[in-house]
């Protein structure tokens, strides 16, 4: 497969939208919630870590290609979640790569089509 390319390794926040749901559940019935809360989780992690853990996950050894050796400016902020119950990064990759697989397999059986049913 075509390599994975990396224009500018940086340290990113990615926040599963299944975590944002539960956080804004907490706030709905929290009765003190704390005033202001970073959407952050507490593991930082470069482009170029988050390429290698979607090849261990997937089975795989597609080429990651960084165009530059050094670490850019990071893009984060601080994490100060409240103690609530999440799925965090690591299993929500694997939950995007089951999906990605799912929608894969599903192209490649229906592709003689353009209409798909809904769910």
């Amino acid at each position: 497969g075509e390599p994975m390319v990396i224009h500018s390794n940086k340290a990113m926040d990615f926040f599963y939208m299944e975590d944002l749901y539960r956080l804004i559940v907490y706030f709905m019935r929290e009765k003190n919630p704390p005033a202001e809360v970073n959407c952050s989780y507490q593991d930082k992690r470069t482009l170029y870590d988050i390429a290698r853990q979607i090849n261990r996950f997937c089975g795989a050894s597609v080429p990651i290609v960084s165009e530059s050796d050094k670490i850019s400016e990071p893009y984060m902020g601080k994490s100060n979640l409240p103690s609530i119950d999440i799925v965090g990064f690591d299993c929500a990759l694997i939950e995007m790569i089951n999906k990605l697989r799912i929608e894969h397999e599903y192209h490649l059986q229906h592709s003689h089509t353009d209409i798909r049913p809904s769910v």
